[in-house]
């Protein structure tokens, strides 16, 4: 590959294109998110998920492009259990998240951390938990949508009180919530202790559950209503 312009990058996706290419989408440091046609040589490894690698693309478009050569820059990753289905939905995050053809960089080092932490963290279920959560917030907050944890839609401060009730808007935010509107089977409602909690990352079974709750709230802003079909696996 002397010569030729290469770039970090990750599968996020791959199948069958004909008899003697195959469809992937990449993830790549330079150029985001891309749709790239590959043919299998004996001269690349075999393109797979989670391992990062160089590549060269070539192609004018920001539609289906060549992917014209590929060199693996580490091991195989150990991901194994429910850290390899966190690793997954992260996939499938990325793929519907992600603008086709534009570079976001800070996403790419957040995914390129957590998919390396996800490799030690197979049997601690929190860990897990927490890795996720942090990774769907960042890529909220780095593509414009960041959920604003200690302040209002109206503009007033979240109170850090577990008598204190807001209720979440997909497009607004957080609202200041009345006494006859709580109501604790409702998804959509938050104590103000447990917001400020997520946003300093105290990170308890209580925090993380409600952080879960309010990022299935937030993505669709990102993603659409459909669901993401990793999600029956674990998260």
């Amino acid at each position: 590959m002397a010569g030729a312009n290469l770039q970090r990058a990750y599968v996020l996706h791959l199948k069958p294109y004909t008899d003697s290419k195959k469809l992937v989408r990449l993830f790549s440091y330079d150029e985001g998110c891309l749709d790239a046609v590959a043919r299998p040589s004996k001269r690349w490894p075999a393109l797979e998920p989670f391992i990062p690698f160089l590549c060269h693309v070539s192609g004018k478009t920001q539609g289906l492009k060549n992917l014209r050569a590929a060199e693996i820059q580490d091991s195989t990753p150990r991901l194994q259990g429910h850290a390899l289905f966190c690793a997954l939905y992260l996939n499938e995050l990325l793929a519907r998240a992600l603008p086709v053809g534009q570079a976001v960089q800070s996403i790419f080092e957040a995914y390129e951390e957590t998919i390396k932490k996800l490799e030690g963290s197979h049997a601690d279920a929190a860990l897990l938990q927490v890795l996720l959560r942090r990774f769907e917030f960042s890529l909220l907050r780095e593509l414009g949508f960041a959920v604003e944890l200690l302040s209002c839609a109206n503009g007033s401060k979240v109170i850090n009180s577990c008598t204190a009730f807001y209720t979440f808007r997909l497009g607004f935010g957080f609202i200041p919530c009345a006494l006859h509107e709580q109501n604790s089977t409702n998804p959509t409602l938050f104590h103000g202790e447990v917001l400020h909690a997520i946003a300093e990352q105290q990170w308890s079974s209580r925090s993380l559950s409600a952080a879960k709750r309010l990022s299935r709230l937030a993505l669709p802003m990102l993603i659409g209503s459909e669901p993401l079909k990793a999600r029956e696996l674990f998260v």
